[in-house]
């Protein structure tokens, strides 16, 4: 096809082909529509550099004309993901999970997660670890958008299921990556499962404590500053806080003391108890505030609830009285609460928490 406004020279450089019928047609490039190219193939024949550019294909495949077809990128191959399955969020919460794409080559990939059937208002991302989205799944089905890939690849899943999702609810998505021939390439199972965060903790106050889902497990409460929880029998504790106050016995900075431990004696836990033996076993020579036990001829003093008895340097002690920040005391240590029943209590980053 001849512009209207052709030059004079370029109606010369072409008037011998009009006539001579030896003259050969540029050559086609492979898999494009001639008459497209028309304009294009004016240019090669005398000489000029196109300015239409690659074509869309070309571009879009990052061919490389040094390479055969074998080795043109849109052949990549990949691994995807290497997700920890299943993965686990709260009902309307998002939850970022850390994958990788390895390509064999750098090109275009696009990448799509399917679920059978596709779920309503469930969102999902595929994203680049710098913040490019490479996917997002809405209610109304995958958008996929060709993506730049070299050779390693940190991603991000992020998913978010639909806000009331029943706890133990599951999601099957199948991740797949696919080069820009069009070929899957590799892909990856997951499986989203809900967990639900909505049961409260019962506390020691009589108020229960609501939880939530902040990643990884259901956050129920922080403990009272400057106290060192922990978890026991699957309930929420607190050490309890020593005193200087001293049922029986003297403060002495290491409990309250009683005596030098006696060659006969001993400390009994059946009922709690210090145990002597007089010297000659018989009364009234236990000392004045201890009982008298005919049928095991010794001397016994009560240890009260919520004290014990031990042992330090070869003398003996009585705990001191212990006191609770917040909590019920148990004897030893102040419990705080418990998690939903059929939950198990954590302890997370100091705080407590329940996995269900």
């Amino acid at each position: 096809m001849f512009k209207a406004n052709a030059s004079p020279m370029l109606l010369v450089i072409l008037a011998p082909c009009a006539f001579i019928s030896a003259c050969e047609a540029p050559e086609t490039p492979e898999g494009l529509d001639r008459d497209a190219l028309q304009e294009w193939d004016l240019d090669e024949t005398v000489g000029a550099e196109s300015d239409l550019g690659p074509s869309p294909l070309e571009e879009f495949d990052l061919q490389d004309p040094d390479l055969g077809d074998e080795d043109q990128p849109k052949k990549g191959e990949a691994w995807c993901f290497g997700l920890a399955s299943p993965l686990y969020t709260g009902a309307g919460i998002w939850a970022s999970y850390n994958g990788n794409v390895a390509t064999t080559s750098t090109a275009f990939y696009t990448f799509t997660a399917t679920s059978s059937p596709q779920p309503q208002n469930f969102n999902l991302n595929i994203e680049e670890a710098s913040g490019g989205l490479l996917t997002r799944v809405t209610e109304n089905g995958v958008m996929n958008q060709p993506t730049l890939l070299d050779a390693q690849n940190s991603v991000l899943l992020q998913v978010r299921p639909p806000p009331g999702t029943n706890g133990s609810t599951e999601y099957e998505f199948i991740l797949r990556t696919f080069n820009t021939g069009g070929i899957e390439v590799c892909n990856q199972t997951v499986v989203v499962e809900v967990v639900n965060c909505e049961q409260p903790a019962t506390w020691w106050d009589g108020v229960d404590r609501a939880a939530s889902w902040d990643g990884s497990s259901c956050e129920v409460e922080i403990p009272p500053v400057g106290t060192t929880p922990f978890i026991y029998g699957n309930t929420y504790y607190i050490e309890s806080d020593a005193t200087t106050d001293c049922p029986y016995g003297t403060w002495d900075g290491t409990g309250c003391h009683l005596m030098n431990e006696p060659a006969s004696g001993y400390i009994d836990d059946d009922p709690d108890r210090f145990v002597i033996t007089p010297n000659n076993g018989v009364p009234p020579l236990c000392p004045g505030d201890w009982d008298w036990e005919a049928s095991s001829q010794t001397c016994s003093k009560s240890i009260p609830w919520g004290h014990w008895g031990f042992v330090e340097n070869g003398e003996w002690y009585l705990s001191p009285d212990l006191s609770c920040q917040a909590g019920t005391f148990d004897g030893r240590n102040c419990v705080m609460g418990s998690p939903p029943v059929g939950s198990t209590a954590l302890i997370v980053n100091g705080d407590y928490h329940y996995q269900n």
